[in-house]
């Protein structure tokens, strides 16, 4: 058994599989049957979609069944691991991390 396509490279194959085909994110959504925004977002690997939109979708892009997969897979929320080899991004991300504490008003010492 094959393991799981990542979400990145499922959306990778579906930008070009739409570039290549000459579709439009709105030609796309109407065949998946959902809004506009959030089948770009889905396919973009920010939400899972249904096995039935995720084989619209792969069959209006004439993508297999490994993309269709993929597509149903719960996103990871955070930061994308990938970023994280970037030392300047790293440290922006850690950055923001210390200071939402603050922004929220909770941190530990009090200080706004």
């Amino acid at each position: 058994m094959n393991p799981i396509m990542s979400r990145s490279e499922a959306a990778g194959l579906v930008v070009a599989a739409r570039t290549r085909l000459g579709l439009s994110w709105s030609e796309i959504a109407e065949e998946v049957g959902a809004p506009l925004v959030w089948t770009t977002a889905a396919l973009l690997g920010r939400h899972p979609m249904t096995a039935e939109q995720a084989e619209r979708a792969c069959r209006l892009l004439t993508l297999d069944e490994s993309v269709a997969e993929s597509l149903q897979l719960q996103p990871a929320r955070g930061p994308d691991p990938a970023l994280a080899a970037d030392p300047t991004i790293y440290r922006f991300t850690e950055a923001l991390a210390g200071l939402r504490p603050r922004a929220q008003g909770t941190h530990p010492r009090g200080v706004r």
